[in-house]
């Protein structure tokens, strides 16, 4: 039984010469590629201090299923943090309604 244990240890299976060699390709995603193409240049991102809230509002029009018409939805999202940055994630609440213009709403 003890010779089961020191079978396999980290020197006897990783040899201390590892010259594995380094992938020295130039790593590429599309997102390089369009800015490349179209030449844009990505501005600095301005750090905001001490926002109380976060607030976003999006509206959006889809078809209803089953032919009943269409619908306006809003998609309204605020986020705040309740204590400290560092110790707490934000909270957040959404809220979206809907309308069909045929008097259903919810």
């Amino acid at each position: 039984m003890p010779g089961f244990l020191r079978a396999q240890d980290a020197p006897t299976i990783i040899p201390k010469n590892n010259n594995t060699p380094k992938d020295t390709a130039r790593q590429t995603d599309l997102i390089d590629i369009a800015k490349d193409l179209f030449h844009i240049k990505p501005h600095k991102t301005r750090e905001e201090k001490d926002k109380q809230f976060y607030f976003s509002f999006l509206p959006t029009t889809t078809s209803v299923p089953g032919g009943s018409g269409k619908v306006l939805m809003t998609s309204t999202t605020l986020a705040t943090y309740l204590g400290p940055r560092h110790t707490t994630n934000i909270s957040t609440v959404l809220f979206a309604p809907f309308w069909n213009f045929k008097g259903r709403f919810g």
